[in-house]
């Protein structure tokens, strides 16, 4: 008699979740901040960050400042919101109204904040403060930043969701991201963009590197993330 056909192997265990942030850095809301240097064509930026309940002043407070054109401007503040946003701003994952109030509704927790522009941006983007025309510093916002993408489209819907629930290299996605500052240097004022694309950021003033505060769901390059265990052994 013919021999029973071979046992079907055993399937593959589910891929490892991506390996979790370790650091972030921490803003005192009073003159310290983050500056990228100029990257062309920038049309969304992902972000995620930890904005402090109580802040250091009562004034304008800044997300970021960012610049296109001349008559385009790329800030997001307690008083206004720029010219070039969309309307919609996107939380978690979530889209939700382009309003200062929906961004404080997370404060005291780690937030994935996306948002997209209707330009190209092409000039340094300051976070956590306005940029600065001159030696005063102002709009200085208090809280942490984990991570900083920056693409150079604006990102569908579906796209924002996976971002915020956390991703790797395994999907296809370098030919739109223009820069990715992960935060995870842990000392110094060099943050350096993964990809080696662009020149690195700095932190201004007296920004403090904080370990074992930083968001669940960064994204982390497959080569890093653990192998998973080899299958069992074939019964006998």
């Amino acid at each position: 008699p013919s021999p029973p056909p071979p046992s079907p192997p055993p399937p593959s265990p589910p891929p490892p979740p991506p390996v979790l942030a370790a650091w972030s850095v921490a803003f005192d809301g009073l003159d310290d901040s983050l500056v990228l240097p100029k990257v062309d064509r920038i049309r969304s930026i992902s972000i995620w960050v930890k904005i402090d309940p109580a802040q250091a002043h009562d004034g304008n407070v800044f997300l970021l400042d960012a610049r296109g054109s001349l008559l385009s401007e790329a800030y997001l503040s307690k008083a206004s919101q720029g010219t070039v946003w969309g309307n919609t701003m996107y939380i978690d994952g979530g889209a939700s109204g382009l309003g200062w109030h929906n961004l404080m509704n997370t404060s005291g927790e780690w937030a994935h904040v996306h948002l997209q522009s209707n330009v190209e941006l092409n000039e340094n983007i300051h976070f956590f403060s306005r940029q600065a025309t001159s030696s005063i510093v102002s709009g200085n916002l208090k809280g942490h930043i984990g991570e900083i993408y920056l693409w150079a489209r604006q990102l569908e819907y579906r796209e924002v969701q996976v971002i915020a629930g956390g991703f790797d290299l395994r999907l296809p996605w370098d030919d739109y991201i223009r820069a990715y500052y992960n935060l995870e240097e842990g000392q110094g004022t060099e943050l350096n963009d993964y990809f080696r694309k662009q020149q690195p950021g700095l932190l201004l003033r007296g920004a403090m590197w904080v370990m074992g505060d930083a968001p669940n769901a960064g994204w982390r390059p497959f080569s890093i993330v653990p192998p998973p265990p080899p299958p069992p052994p074939p019964a006998p």
